[in-house]
C-alpha cells in the first residue's frame, strides 16, 4: 500500500454522491487488497456482483471523478519533498474480448490496428529520498476509433504538437509541474520516445527538472552533433553492473563494466521545430 492510500482512502466528495463514493471505496479495496482482479473472485455472491456492476454502469461514476481523487491525495503529500514523476505508457488489449464487447463501448485500436483495446498514459510520484510511491499526477486514458487515418494520410510529421499523440508526454509534465508546487523539487523521468525538443520548455530553473533517455543525436552549440560531443569526453566514472541471466533470449548473467561521463551543452532549436522555444541547456 502506498502512503497515499493510506493517508486518504476514499472518494469523498469527488462523485457528488456519498452514497457511490463509499460503494467505490469498498470496491477499490477489495481489488487491491486480494490477489484477484476478477470481480467474481472477490465478491461473496452474486448479489455483491450486480452492486459493483450497477456502480460501473452509474453515470455520476465518472473517469474524471477518479483521476481527481487519485491526483488530488498525491497534492496533498507532495509538500517539502523531492519528486520523481516517472512517465510511461500501457496498452490494455481487449481482442480475445471482442466477440463479448459492445458497439460504443470506448475501445478502439492501440498501437497495432488489429488490436482492440485502449491506452494509459500515466505519470507515477515517487518520493526520491525515501524510495516511496505517492500516487500519480497525471492519468490519460484514450483509445484510437478504428477509422483514424494513418499518419502519412494526416501528414503527421508536419502537424502542430498539441495536435500529435506525442503531446501526452509534454502534457503530463505540465499536469505534474501544476500538481506538485507545494515540491521542493520535481525531477521528470521519461524514456527515449518523450525525446522531444518542445518538452525543454516545460523545465524551470531549480524547480523542475528532466531526465530522459536521449533518442535523437542533436544539434548542440559549436555546429557539433551530441554524439561527437559525448564521444570525446573522458569517462569520469566507472562501476560494475550485473546483469541477470535470461533463458528466454539465451543471456548469461554477467558483470558489465559500465563508465559515466557528463557535460552541459547548448541545444540548438530544430529546423522543424515551429513554436517560439528558446534553446536550452541540458545536461547530459
Amino acid at each position: 500500500m502506498t502512503e497515499a492510500i493510506h493517508s486518504n482512502p476514499d472518494f469523498e466528495g469527488v462523485f457528488g454522491d456519498k452514497r457511490i463514493g463509499k460503494r467505490a471505496t469498498q470496491v477499490l479495496r477489495k481489488l487491491t487488497t486480494g490477489r484477484s482482479r476478477s470481480l467474481r473472485e472477490i465478491t461473496e455472491d452474486e448479489a455483491e456482483q450486480r452492486s459493483i456492476y450497477r456502480l460501473f454502469n452509474n453515470e455520476s461514476f465518472s473517469e474524471s471523478g477518479i483521476v481527481k481523487s487519485i491526483t488530488g491525495r498525491c497534492k496533498d503529500l507532495s509538500l517539502g519533498r523531492h519528486l520523481l514523476c516517472i512517465q510511461d505508457t500501457t496498452e490494455f488489449n481487449f481482442s480475445s474480448k471482442r466477440g463479448r464487447i459492445k458497439s460504443k463501448s470506448g475501445l478502439g485500436t492501440t498501437s497495432r490496428e488489429d488490436i482492440l483495446g485502449f491506452m494509459l498514459h500515466t505519470s507515477l510520484v515517487v518520493d526520491a529520498d525515501r524510495s516511496h510511491a505517492l500516487g500519480y499526477s497525471s492519468i490519460k486514458v484514450w483509445e484510437r476509433p478504428a477509422d483514424t487515418p494513418k499518419k502519412l494520410e494526416r501528414d503527421y510529421q508536419h502537424l502542430p504538437i498539441k495536435e500529435k499523440e506525442s503531446y501526452k508526454w509534454i502534457e503530463s509534465a505540465i499536469q505534474s509541474k501544476d500538481l506538485l508546487k507545494q515540491a521542493n523539487m520535481i525531477t521528470i523521468v521519461a524514456d527515449r520516445e518523450s525525446d522531444i525538443y518542445d518538452l525543454f520548455g516545460v523545465v524551470k530553473k531549480d524547480k523542475v527538472h528532466l531526465l530522459i533517455r536521449s533518442n535523437h543525436d542533436r544539434q548542440i552549440k559549436g555546429k557539433l552533433k551530441l554524439s561527437t560531443c559525448l564521444n570525446g569526453l573522458p569517462v569520469m566514472y566507472n562501476y560494475n553492473l550485473s546483469v541477470t541471466g535470461d533463458i528466454r533470449q539465451n543471456a548469461t548473467k554477467r558483470i558489465a563494466e559500465m563508465g559515466l561521463k557528463w557535460t552541459r551543452v547548448e541545444l540548438l532549436k530544430p529546423v522543424s521545430c515551429r513554436d517560439e522555444v528558446l534553446s536550452k541547456t541540458q545536461e547530459v
